[in-house]
């Protein structure tokens, strides 16, 4: 391996820097060269809304269960829910962030949530935010 970045490689003569020849430019170093960064459609959804037991409807302790969906033709990578942010004093019990995995292209899947609601809510509005990752490492946010 060592010998196929010698070849593909310079040495600038006069301040010795090694330069490594893209297609685009030479650059630096080799975490220096562009990498496109890819298409990650992820859409979630809501799936089911449930007191686990009546110890967590006692304690007020409610699981959603949503839905994350890969819409593209890349694989998304380290999926991981990182925020939440809810209407009517109803706060996340679930720690963050919470790991999901990878969503391969054109599939899904199903994470849960717990949230206490206090007593009186009967509905609140969850806003929820995430990352991943794609095949070139680049990052990505949700929303």
């Amino acid at each position: 391996m060592r010998s196929l970045i010698y070849s593909w490689n310079m040495v600038d003569p006069i301040d010795g820097d090694v330069y490594y020849q893209s297609d685009i430019r030479s650059v630096p170093s080799l975490a220096d060269i562009p990498v496109a960064q890819l298409d990650l459609p992820l859409s979630l959804s809501k799936s089911a809304v449930y007191w686990k037991s009546y110890a967590d409807y006692l304690s007020r302790m409610l699981s959603v269960d949503y839905r994350i969906e890969n819409e593209g033709t890349n694989d998304a990578l380290e999926v991981k829910i990182t925020g939440s942010s809810n209407s009517n004093g109803v706060t996340l019990s679930t720690g963050l962030p919470v790991p999901v995995g990878d969503i391969l292209a054109g599939k899904d899947t199903s994470v849960t949530l717990r949230y206490i609601v206090p007593p009186g809510v009967g509905a609140f509005r969850a806003s929820l935010t995430a990352g991943a990752k794609d095949a070139n490492r680049n990052i990505h946010t949700y929303p």
